[in-house]
């Protein structure tokens, strides 16, 4: 990682090349399993965090990503899209992405304890058997 003087600090700035590997490594959606409309996702704010790690991030197409950022979202049938809290995503990338799931890392990037786990809603279920068969 390059490292940029950055007034009376460091910040650390991300190889983007790296972060587009990764984003071709996770070709589906973490929560629906869609393949179209893949985003990166930040569990912990990239503002906060100031650079890209894989423990922090979460491949989620757009809808999925609107909800995770806590936006109301009506899916092709009309119907809202549960909100996926930070205990969800946290679920979801330890399901989706066990190598690069790292509790110790994001409790100490987070700077405060990790809320708990949380089943994703039966909602995403249904989605993800929906794009599997498709």
């Amino acid at each position: 990682m390059r490292i940029l003087q950055w007034g009376r600090g460091v910040k650390p700035i991300t190889d983007r090349n790296w972060l587009v590997d990764w984003g071709l490594q996770h070709e589906r959606c973490s929560a629906c399993h869609a393949d179209w409309g893949l985003q990166t996702h930040h569990l912990i704010k990239r503002s906060n965090l100031r650079m890209d790690r894989g423990f922090n991030l979460l491949r989620l197409c757009y809808y999925c990503h609107a909800a995770a950022d806590g936006l109301r979202v009506a899916d092709v049938g009309h119907e809202f899209m549960p909100i996926l809290t930070f205990g969800m995503c946290l679920t979801l990338k330890r399901e989706a992405d066990p190598d690069e799931w790292e509790p110790e890392l994001l409790r100490a990037a987070y700077r405060r304890p990790l809320p708990d786990l949380e089943p994703v809603p039966e909602y995403y279920q249904k989605r993800r058997m929906r794009h599997v068969r498709n």
